[in-house]
């Protein structure tokens, strides 16, 4: 009898970010999504969270890269 911890699953996994106007709105986006995906399987799962991001406005931008040799300052 084949062992069921070694069966092996086809799975979709996707991360992604939207836009939105209003809180209601991405709220009323993750429902949709969240029952999209639900419908597809009961095993099926849903990460997911509204934040607010603040993004540079104008001017140089500036993130951190980390690599092999630590933090480094990039501009763009």
């Amino acid at each position: 009898m084949a062992d069921e911890r070694s069966k092996h699953e086809i799975r979709l996994v996707f991360q992604g970010s939207i836009p939105f106007d209003t809180d209601e709105h991405a709220e009323s986006w993750y429902m949709m999504l969240k029952e999209m995906v639900a419908s597809q399987s009961p095993r099926a799962t849903l990460n997911g969270q509204i934040i607010k991001m603040l993004e540079p406005c104008c001017g140089d931008k500036k993130g951190v890269l980390y690599g092999p040799h630590g933090p480094q300052i990039a501009q763009r």
